[in-house]
């Protein structure tokens, strides 16, 4: 089959997506009911831990995926096609992003009441408005108090930062791929543990604090680090370091991040080198998940490739759904009545809710965007296995250098 009409495609990773869009809706559901002062477990040790590692686990699967694609087209082209990476990412991301942005800005206030936030979207509208549209909502999120409906597209602020820069490096550094991502993830780390010492020196009443500590949270929540590791692990695997897969793949390795996975799930992490930690086992998971010679197919099928392509819908729609949710149940007094009924209509109904709003965006509205996406692709990839053959002609004459274990 020749590569024109291959797809890269890693198995299981549609049903990560998903699930993972579920653990932050249950994270932002309590967190939206602290927000509207109703009762809640915002705080507590599962809430907490849910939504910021299923973030995590996003960002690691996009360095991984990002990283493999643009190694396998520099072997194919020599080279990146800068304007067609960037034109790919912007017809998947753009047209979501600013469809939420525009809802949550102008539209979702005037449909519910949103209390004190309403008041405070208000305030310094036009700055918060500007640095949305420019797509620095990580920057608003630290700023400004947050935009409900929007807030978390700071994560989408930070994809969409690494996806402009890492290209770039890619192709700087081809010809010592490694060592760039070793030193990055170096370079990073130290400028985390640079502000993290900072932050400790520089106490309230210092002309330093505010900003120390504006800059502390930012590269927090920049978790370049882990989209580094994910990328390490693309190298690994499209490389073929039999000694590194070999160390991936064993019995450990393998049920140990499976362990570690569930375990930070309910776990939070606060202490420095938290997001490393973080970062190595999702990407152990990810790699015994989707590239491991003996890897299940449980998380396969046209169900998991439905819920994979709405991972993203979910994830942007999912706190404007919230929000609806909890203000019809409001206006029904539900939660005075029967507080146990309230928080089974709010879990369930969100879930169901953002589904079916996604759903319908993705039939009608991001699909029709997407089919022009694929016009830019050089290196095909894809969330449906098309292709059946192995990973080496599912790469077509990119070369010799891919996983033997793709697509079987």
């Amino acid at each position: 089959m020749e590569q024109s009409k291959q797809k890269i495609y890693f198995k299981g990773l549609n049903g990560v997506r998903f699930f993972a869009a579920c653990a932050v809706i249950f994270h932002h559901i309590e967190h939206h009911k602290y927000w509207l002062g109703l009762e809640n477990a915002w705080g507590s040790t599962l809430v907490d831990a849910l939504g910021h590692k299923a973030v995590s686990l996003f960002f690691v699967l996009s360095g991984f995926l990002i990283t493999y694609l643009l190694m396998a087209e520099l072997e194919k082209t020599k080279d990146i096609a800068f304007f067609k990476f960037y034109l790919r990412r912007a017809l998947r991301i753009w047209p979501l992003y600013f469809l939420v942005t525009i809802i949550a800005f102008f539209l979702l206030p005037q449909i519910v009441n949103l209390d004190s936030f309403g008041i405070h979207l208000q305030e310094n509208f036009m700055q918060k408005l500007v640095l949305y549209l420019a797509i620095l909502p990580n920057v608003a999120r630290q700023a400004f108090d947050p935009v409900l409906g929007a807030n978390q597209a700071w994560s989408i602020g930070v994809e969409e930062q690494f996806y402009l820069a890492w290209p770039v490096l890619i192709w700087l550094f081809r010809k010592n791929l490694f060592q760039f991502l070793i030193g990055f993830l170096a370079f990073k780390t130290s400028i985390d543990l640079a502000l993290y010492l900072s932050k400790s020196y520089f106490v309230a009443g210092h002309s330093l604090h505010v900003p120390i500590n504006f800059a502390y949270r930012m590269m927090h929540t920049f978790q370049i680090e882990q989209m580094t590791l994910g990328g390490i692990g693309a190298w690994v695997l499209y490389q073929q370091k039999a000694k590194f897969l070999a160390l991936i793949y064993h019995p450990i390795s393998k049920y140990g991040s499976m362990f570690g996975l569930v375990l930070m799930m309910f776990l939070p992490m606060h202490f420095f080198g938290a997001s490393i930690i973080e970062g190595i086992v999702f990407t152990l998971f990810l790699m015994n998940l989707s590239t491991h010679p003996n890897a299940s197919n449980s998380m396969e099928g046209p169900f998991f490739n439905f819920l994979g392509n709405l991972s993203y819908g979910v994830y942007m729609y999912h706190n404007i759904c919230i929000i609806l949710i909890i203000k019809m149940l409001m206006y029904f007094e539900v939660q005075l009545v029967n507080p146990t009924l309230f928080n089974v209509l709010l879990y369930g109904g969100s879930v169901i809710f953002t589904t079916f709003i996604t759903a319908i965006s993705y039939e009608y509205f991001e699909s029709k965007v997407l089919k022009f996406k694929s016009r830019f692709m050089v290196i095909k990839s894809g969330v449906h296995p098309e292709a059946k053959a192995d990973a080496k002609s599912a790469v077509g004459d990119v070369g010799s250098k891919i996983s033997p274990i793709q697509n079987q």
